[in-house]
């Protein structure tokens, strides 16, 4: 696998942002990141695991039915039976296919940073490539994700960040005052 950098800026919300071009198998498609800093009450958290730090009331509101179906049937099953849905940043983001990716820029990818970045990609079944081998099969309908549409999911995902640490700030002062 290889990969370019297509654009790193920093987004409206204050957060910095990548989109990269993915090579792999001949094909390629865009992904998108979005890096939080060490106080970013998520840094550290992967994007699939449970995480004490997102209440319940959080993920009580959220909405699976536009993320990714695998993302559907592995957070929701237990919800199925009565439980609640699993508490990780890919179920309480609504951001293009759900996260697929969270890790340390202190490896290099998608840049070297001191942050902890989330990503999602653009490689999923209604997703065409941007280029891949003659006669390689995709699903009728499938779109290339232009480089605009990332950015404008990144731009998203930031905002979605920033307001998940206000939130939580609120929701654990208010956890104070009535604890008092």
């Amino acid at each position: 696998m290889s990969y370019t950098i297509e654009k790193d800026w920093i987004t409206k919300a204050g957060l910095r942002a990548v989109v990269v071009i993915v090579r792999a198998s001949g094909c390629a498609w865009r992904c998108g990141y979005v890096e939080v800093p060490k106080d970013h009450p998520l840094y550290g958290v992967e994007h699939d695991r449970p995480t004490s730090k997102i209440p319940y009331e959080f993920v009580e509101k959220v909405k699976l039915g536009k993320k990714s179906p695998i993302l559907v049937l592995t957070a929701g099953v237990g919800a199925l039976e009565g439980e609640e849905l699993r508490r990780s940043p890919d179920v309480l983001f609504d951001v293009h296919g759900g996260l697929t990716y969270s890790g340390p820029g202190s490896d290099g990818y998608p840049v070297e940073s001191d942050g902890w970045w989330f990503g999602f990609d653009c490689a999923h079944f209604n997703d065409a490539y941007i280029e891949c081998p003659p006669n390689y099969p995709q699903f009728p309908g499938a779109k290339v994700r232009s480089l605009e549409y990332v950015v404008e999911e990144c731009e998203r995902l930031a905002q979605q960040l920033v307001d998940f640490a206000h939130q939580l700030i609120r929701h654990e002062g208010e956890a104070k005052e009535y604890s008092d």
